[in-house]
């Protein structure tokens, strides 16, 4: 079929950054838990005590923390955390979250990431033979279904 879509290269010198995501790992109504994971594309380890991660939220630098090998992870506290609540229950609140890649000395940025997020918890509770699915703690009605049907030729049933 050949190539149909555009295709580019893209070059780094020294380190560029490979995924950034977030998740929630705790709520309470005072604060939130919101763990980064922050790879970058492997270089040699002489170069990881050379740069830090800024973690923007909203536009405002709310960490710096330092790169120390391929892998990093951060909890970042959120105090008086807006929650994330699905369609119809409550406001769809979202975080801009922004992660620099910065030279130390220089400040110059090297890569960046950026990416909304909704400080929420998804829990599916499966006890006493029903599904229900919690959200931020609060159960929530699921409308739709998921049926599939056992055979496509219905008289073979």
């Amino acid at each position: 079929m050949g190539v149909w879509k555009p295709v580019y290269l893209e070059s780094f010198n020294e380190l560029k950054l490979d995924y950034v995501w977030a998740r929630t790992r705790s709520i309470t109504k005072a604060k939130a838990i919101v763990n980064f994971a922050i790879a970058v594309e492997i270089s040699p380890v002489g170069l990881y005590g050379k740069y830090d991660f800024n973690i923007s939220q909203n536009g405002r630098v709310v960490a710096t923390v330092a790169l120390k090998e391929q892998y990093t992870y951060y909890d970042l506290q959120v105090d008086n955390p807006q929650l994330w609540w699905p369609n119809g229950v409550g406001e769809p609140h979202i975080y801009d979250y922004k992660v620099q890649l910065i030279k130390k000395g220089t400040n110059e940025e090297v890569d960046e990431r950026s990416f909304p997020f909704g400080i929420r918890t998804v829990d599916l509770n499966l006890a006493d033979k029903k599904m229900e699915v919690k959200v931020n703690g609060y159960p929530i009605y699921c409308k739709g279904s998921n049926w599939v049907p056992p055979d496509m030729f219905y008289p073979r049933l």
